[in-house]
């Protein structure tokens, strides 16, 4: 499943909000440096999800706020 996000980074808080099927706001306290806020959201998909972190991959964005995210969903998860 692709999802697409926007991300705000070093927000006071950490949410993760559905917009529709495939858009999502996700704050972040984790600053956009060393690859931070990118590590935190992939964590907090895998959680959000129930997954497990490797099933997350970010394949557009990595360095804007806008992000492309395949996530990786066992069958009976998907749908």
């Amino acid at each position: 499943m692709r999802i697409y996000v926007k991300v705000q980074a070093r927000s006071s808080r950490e949410k993760i909000e559905k917009i529709s099927d495939q858009e999502y706001k996700i704050w972040t306290m984790a600053p956009p440096v060393r690859n931070a806020a990118n590590k935190s959201i992939i964590k907090m998909l895998a959680v959000f999800f129930g997954i497990s972190k490797n099933k997350v991959e970010i394949v557009g964005g990595r360095t804007t706020n806008k992000k492309m995210i395949d996530i990786n969903l066992p069958e009976n998860k998907a749908g």
